[in-house]
């Protein structure tokens, strides 16, 4: 895994974000998210949107394999303390897909 493709995975997600391109967000979920979570209940319940403050900052790259990564990122914070989040990608179909935010 390079930093140049982390980096794309995490601009191409914040666009998205930016844009609040929701059913573009929902594509990019993983097969699995999707079969539990149907789109209609994904653009309509708050519980399943992402709560990231923008901009995204790349902090460090936690690899398990190459199927797998986590990126912390540092999040834009009005207040003085920072305010990071981890993000999980799973690659499916030769795509890295969102599988999860912890923040």
């Amino acid at each position: 895994m390079e930093n140049s493709e982390a980096l794309k995975v995490l601009h191409h997600l914040e666009d998205l974000l930016k844009q609040e391109d929701n059913k573009a967000i929902y594509d990019l979920m993983t097969h699995d998210f999707k079969s539990r979570v149907g789109m209609d209940h994904y653009l309509r319940l708050e519980k399943y949107r992402l709560n990231l403050s923008l901009p995204l900052c790349l902090v460090h790259i936690y690899e398990a394999s190459d199927e797998k990564m986590m990126l912390r990122v540092k999040q834009e914070s009005k207040s003085d303390h920072e305010s990071f989040a981890n993000i999980l990608f799973v690659k499916e179909e030769e795509m890295w897909k969102l599988s999860g935010v912890l923040t």
